[in-house]
């Protein structure tokens, strides 16, 4: 293991690993913010059903199907 920290490599190493962190970090994020976005779009359809003023052409069929 400890040619490994010899090596002069190890900062492209270190280097990769960082930027692979950062890009799962940057996917993550986003990935939290549309879930919440879909959530969102559901709790106003939920609401809509339930006070009796939903209207299907406000909201797709694709997205009906996606939530």
């Amino acid at each position: 293991m400890s040619f490994l920290l010899n090596s002069p490599y190890i900062t492209y190493i270190l280097g990769a690993l960082l930027i692979i962190t950062v890009i799962l970090l940057i996917f993550s994020v986003y990935l939290i913010l549309y879930v919440l976005r879909e959530y969102k779009k559901l709790e106003q359809m939920i609401d809509s059903a339930i006070d009796g003023n939903f209207q299907e052409e406000s909201f797709d069929e694709q997205r009906l199907s996606m939530l």
